[in-house]
């Protein structure tokens, strides 16, 4: 009876174990990246020869003037997860400058046409903070690629979201304001080593004495790191 017992319960976890692993193998695949040079894959074939020449020349300028790596790509799907699959593929394709993990990708998931699915995703990398955010790539798409689409011509669309992007990195930034001239750096380093160094210090001394009191010495190792890929503000998913 208990060795029945036991072969039930072991079912019933392999089984949780394995349904994961079986979703997981059954999103579809990163396709493979094209040869060094080609910036985009369109499977969807909506892009011309000439539109896809004009994106990649506009796209190599940024690789070479190093303001961004960004990948165009057209899908018919991108699995169930759509914000990890982004993810995943920035990663796969290893998009961005290594040193600044300035990537952008564009990738439209088409599901058959299905408008309760359908988006174009956009993920980029975390040197990009600063310059894009999930509202601004949101509004590129909205702005450029949306009604494009709606009057049938998404290759236009998508050059026209590169070209926003094109003009967004190549703007120059804005004027340093009097307030924030305190924190440059002639300021910033006395600052930080009389000011604030100290007093983190005291915090963190006093927080770890706390600590001690109450739970009778130290109970090991926090949590240093973790996920560097998860949550922020990384991207947008905007339907069509």
């Amino acid at each position: 009876m208990k060795r029945k017992m036991f072969i039930s319960l072991f079912g019933v976890l392999a089984a949780f174990v394995w349904m994961p692993a079986y979703a997981q193998r059954n999103e579809p695949p990163i396709p493979e990246e094209p040869p060094p040079g080609i910036y985009i894959l369109d499977t969807l074939d909506w892009l011309t020869s000439q539109q896809e020449a004009e994106i990649n020349a506009l796209i190599e300028r940024l690789d070479q003037d190093g303001l961004t790596d960004m990948a165009v790509v057209t899908l018919n799907d991108c699995g169930t997860n759509k914000t990890n699959y982004r993810k995943s593929f920035l990663q796969a394709w290893s998009i961005g400058h290594v040193d600044d993990k300035d990537g952008l990708l564009i990738l439209v998931c088409w599901y058959g046409g299905d408008k309760s699915r359908r988006s174009v995703e956009q993920e980029f990398g975390p040197g990009m903070n600063g310059i894009l955010s999930s509202t601004i790539t949101d509004r590129v798409a909205k702005e450029n690629f949306v009604p494009a689409f709606q009057n049938d011509r998404p290759g236009d669309g998508l050059v026209a979201m590169v070209k926003n992007y094109d003009a967004i990195l190549r703007s120059p930034k804005p004027a340093q304001s009097p307030s924030s001239v305190f924190f440059d750096s002639a300021f910033l380093f006395p600052f930080i080593f009389c000011g604030l160094l100290p007093m983190s210090i005291l915090v963190l001394f006093a927080r770890w004495i706390d600590k001690n009191s109450t739970n009778g010495g130290y109970s090991g190792g926090g949590d240093f790191g973790g996920d560097a890929g998860g949550g922020g503000d990384s991207g947008s998913s905007t339907s069509f």
